[in-house]
């Protein structure tokens, strides 16, 4: 019983709106219609939206959010469909994703979606004599990273090697940034 009433205060706790000071995210947490419980021991599970696990620090400005979308050729199909959430602070190289990424069918085959979450690090390299600002994306789950370079329009996918893809068919590898 008293697992029972933990659970419950915490869940009361979580139900408060948080507001924070400019540099920080604000947040709500609206808890589910109904809580079933099955006995003392059971766990209930909480869900974070990967937004509120962005880590803010000080002096690293406020934090902004980037939307990034695209279709971006596939080996085997139409295409790929990415739907890319940033958010991070405008001073820091780290930050948090979230991607729907859905592999499009052909006339004969249903689209296929899957979300993605994790750590964002932005990096700077010198490619063939100019300035590349890299953003690297790292799944939670750990799976493969992926690899963009920030031009005028938005996101240009790269390689595993961070190497620029080159086509023989002129596919465009950039995602438009949209906000």
């Amino acid at each position: 019983m008293k697992n029972i009433t933990l659970i419950l205060t915490l869940l009361l706790l979580l139900t408060v709106s948080c507001k924070r000071n400019k540099n920080k995210i604000s947040y709500e947490y609206e808890p589910p219609e109904s809580i079933a419980v099955q006995d003392e021991t059971a766990v209930l599970p909480v869900t974070v939206n990967i937004q509120d696990s962005l880590v803010v620090k000080e002096g690293m400005g406020d934090v902004i959010e980037l939307h990034f979308e695209g279709v971006l050729p596939a080996a085997d199909g139409p295409g790929i469909q990415y739907d890319l959430d940033i958010w991070k602070q405008e001073k820091s190289e780290d930050g948090v994703f979230w991607m729907l990424t859905t592999y499009l069918g052909d006339e004969n085959e249903e689209d296929h979606s899957f979300v993605t979450e994790g750590r964002l690090s932005i990096m700077n390299r010198t490619h063939k004599g100019n300035n590349e600002t890299i953003y690297e994306l790292s799944p939670l789950d750990g799976s493969t990273p992926l690899y963009f370079y920030e031009n005028n329009d938005g996101l240009t996918m790269l390689d595993q090697q961070m190497g620029h893809i080159s086509s023989e068919t002129n596919h465009n590898y950039t995602l438009e940034r949209t906000k």
